[in-house]
């Protein structure tokens, strides 16, 4: 195990590109299993890089269900939000 790490130490720092991409997504983001059918759209910024990314940007609900045992709940708001690490 020790061998293991020296020879990594030895190499030294693995790839590490930067990262700049902006992805739109206005609808057609579909989060569908266990119970959840929901339609999501929005945009991130992934900056920063591989091996310390910063995500920015968030999605919103467009449409949504979820079905527990026998009842069915229809979702009308929702928002998912990733902040800068």
């Amino acid at each position: 195990m020790q061998r293991k790490q020296a020879a990594r130490a030895a190499r030294g720092p693995a790839f590490d590109a930067a990262l700049d991409l902006k992805i739109s997504a206005p609808n057609k983001i579909f989060v569908r299993g266990r119970g959840i059918d929901a339609e999501f759209g929005g945009e991130l910024t992934l900056a920063g890089s591989l091996q310390k990314p910063s995500v920015i940007g968030g999605f919103d609900l467009r449409r949504g269900k979820l079905q527990l045992l026998t009842q069915r709940i229809d979702i009308t708001r929702g928002k998912l939000t990733f902040l800068a690490a």
